[in-house]
């Protein structure tokens, strides 16, 4: 059996090394499954009347969680921090804020109910987060598959195929010149083309998170269209629990604004504005012009907001929303599926007629034709 990395260890080289800030190791191996297990595995012992101090220790012993974590927490609780405050750097700031609610008595029933409705709202988040990652990893190892091949047969197959057939590429014409040229660039140029294609793909990614003009146009097409669902998904998930924990809207959104990635930010922002101006939040999320979330959740907000409890109704809709945007991300996924392999039965065919185009142009040109 492998044994897991200690991040806590990590944590410490990196700061005996002078790295200011760890934290982000800390939150890398206190992942979300192992938050989920925390939030739920401690909520039952407080609900046995355990003191939090000793709910820890019994949760350290069971070693579901990574030692560091608990470590820390044992040691900022003695030195005084309520517990909410304690968990700075290990999770994130929404999940602080709807603990921080449950020890104000903003909860029903405390800090135990705020742990419960995080590990539900942790768990549906992480069940989002494992549709696109399954979404995208088979078209991702296609194409690396297909760019391997390309390299692999482009510096190998075809220079031994022509040294060992004496072909002269000079004398090659029409479509073989075509092709050997091709082969040729690739050859010559794959670490620049890799390094030049890899950085494309990494600011791709790397833009996600930022607002930029024309995001709003690019946020209806793959990738950036998968990217607002997942983050509205996650949107609602987070207002649902912060309002089940006894946070008013407006305060939400600001709970919100603070620990949100630019692109969500300007999102919520506009909604914020429009609640603070006295409109009901689905006509804030109207008036935005983002349709975000969604239209559709949008309109069912509009008719539950005067007639049930919108903590519950976000969370209703979190949950529809996240089946349907995961049936959506996987048919988006399946285009990119087909695009890919018929890229690949291009390159096969492309692979298998390129060494015979090779011998009947030289043929023809040895012949004179």
């Amino acid at each position: 059996m492998s044994k897991e990395i200690d991040f806590g260890t990590l944590a410490d080289l990196f700061r005996g090394l002078g790295f200011p800030d760890v934290s982000w190791l800390y939150r890398i191996g206190f992942g979300i499954e192992r938050r989920q297990e925390f939030y739920k595995d401690l909520a039952s012992i407080l609900r046995s009347g355990i003191r939090l101090e000793e709910g820890l220790k019994e949760v350290k012993a069971s070693k579901s969680v990574p030692d560091y974590i608990v470590r820390i927490l044992l040691d900022r609780i003695r030195r005084g921090r309520p517990f909410s405050k304690a968990m700075e750097g290990l999770v994130p700031g929404m999940e602080r804020m709807v603990l921080q609610a449950g020890e104000r008595g903003e909860s029903e029933a405390g800090v135990e109910e705020s742990l419960l409705i995080l590990a539900d709202t942790v768990g549906s988040m992480k069940k989002g987060q494992s549709a696109v990652i399954k979404s995208v990893a088979y078209p991702f190892s296609l194409f690396l598959g297909v760019i391997g091949f390309v390299v692999f047969y482009a510096r190998t197959v075809i220079p031994k195929f022509i040294a060992g057939h004496m072909l002269d590429p000079s004398k090659l014409h029409g479509n073989a010149f075509l092709m050997f040229e091709v082969f040729d660039l690739v050859k010559n140029y794959w670490l620049p083309g890799l390094i030049l294609m890899f950085g494309g793909i990494g600011g791709l990614i790397f833009s996600m998170p930022y607002d930029f003009p024309g995001r709003k146009w690019l946020d209806r097409f793959p990738p950036w269209s998968i990217y607002r669902l997942w983050v509205g998904t996650q949107f609602l998930f987070s207002m649902s629990a912060l309002m089940r924990a006894g946070v008013p809207v407006l305060q939400s959104l600001n709970i919100l604004i603070k620990y949100s990635n630019p692109w969500l930010t300007k999102r919520v922002r506009v909604i914020k504005t429009g609640v603070a101006r006295g409109a009901g939040l689905s006509k804030a999320m109207e008036k935005t012009g983002y349709h975000f979330p969604d239209d559709r959740i949008i309109s069912r907000l509009r008719i539950r907001e005067n007639h049930a409890d919108v903590s519950e109704a976000l969370r209703e809709f979190s949950r529809d929303w996240q089946e349907r945007g995961d049936n959506l991300i996987s048919s988006q996924t399946k285009i990119l599926n087909v695009v890919l392999i018929l890229v690949v039965a291009g390159l096969l065919t492309l692979a298998g007629i390129g060494p015979y185009a090779f011998e009947v142009s030289s043929g023809q040109t040895m012949t004179g034709f």
